[in-house]
């Protein structure tokens, strides 16, 4: 029987949460399950967590870190990624390894609910039955281009089974100085040297849109975190000796989502400040979208700006 190991970082979750992320593992109706939760640091301290649990507590070094601790403790021969504030469906792990019976994949992708304090619905796919998946450009198009989406969890760690020695042979881990966008990377890489991928048209997983988790949250240094996973992606194309022609429309993406956070969050004098800082960086970014979205930032007057903003919403 496969064995699956369920990794599990967390730091300083709300603990009704992480109890219910905890409860959900624990109640899986596949036997062969083994639980690893890593504690990034934790300030508070968590009762209650049943011995069958493995806990490895770390420094805060951030998510990339716990979870490639996970894959290196892990004994199973797959590898299931869980947020400590979101819920996997019961029957999760025995849809996966159904799966497995077909052949011996390397990642299989699934469905997820996206659950908040009112509603419960499913992310949207374009695919329709299970199904093997041939076409990696498709997949590696979707990370970079959301409006042209495949899956829309399709960047995520979650929702997804991973074949250890895979990431083991390939030397996939995730990026550890990267805290906005590890997880794309990371699926780029993965789809990137697969060529024995899955996807489970089921739900095994309850993503919970929490307005409190660090996705939501405003950080005045964002604008180097985004410009470090820039880089690094530029690297992992050197690596391999790519050169992907959807990644500018990537970067414009994270441009636009710059100018509207620090919009939000800044004075028109620092607001200003960050433009002119941004056209340093991206002006060496050639194509004409980027040209265009450039020129309408500093040839409008700043009040002009929260109309654009509203646009790109």
């Amino acid at each position: 029987m496969i064995k699956i190991s369920i990794i599990v970082p967390f730091y300083n979750v709300k603990d009704d949460f992480f109890y219910e992320c905890i409860d959900s593992i624990l109640n899986q109706s596949y036997p062969n399950i083994e639980i690893i939760l890593i504690d990034d640091g934790s300030t508070k301290k968590y009762n209650n967590i049943p011995n069958a649990v493995k806990v490895i507590k770390t420094e805060h070094f951030g998510v990339s870190h716990a979870r490639n601790i996970g894959i290196s403790s892990s004994n199973g021969d797959y590898i299931l990624f869980v947020d400590s504030d979101d819920i996997l469906c019961k029957d999760a792990c025995d849809l996966f390894a159904n799966a497995l019976n077909k052949r011996d994949y390397d990642v299989i992708f699934s469905r997820n609910f996206i659950k908040n304090d009112i509603t419960k619905t499913i992310n949207y796919c374009s695919f329709e039955t299970d199904k093997s998946i041939i076409d990696k450009s498709s997949l590696l198009k979707t990370i970079f281009i959301k409006n042209d989406t495949i899956f829309s969890s399709i960047d995520t760690p979650w929702a997804k089974l991973y074949k250890k020695d895979f990431l083991s042979n390939n030397n996939i881990r995730f990026n550890e100085c990267l805290s906005n966008g590890e997880d794309g990377i990371f699926n780029y890489e993965v789809i990137l040297n697969s060529n024995n991928m899955y996807y489970l048209n089921k739900p095994t997983y309850i993503y919970r849109e929490n307005r409190y988790s660090v996705c939501k949250t405003f950080f005045n240094d964002l604008d180097i975190k985004f410009i470090r996973l820039i880089k690094e992606y530029e690297k992992l194309f050197e690596k391999y000796n790519i050169n992907d022609k959807n990644f500018d429309v990537f970067v414009l993406r994270i441009l636009d989502r710059l100018l509207r956070k620090y919009y939000s969050h800044l004075s028109i004098k620092d607001f200003n400040c960050k433009l002119y800082e941004y056209y340093s960086f991206f002006e060496k970014y050639y194509t004409i979208y980027y040209t265009e979205l450039v020129d309408y930032y500093f040839k409008k007057d700043t009040h002009s700006i929260q109309k654009k903003i509203l646009i790109l919403k």
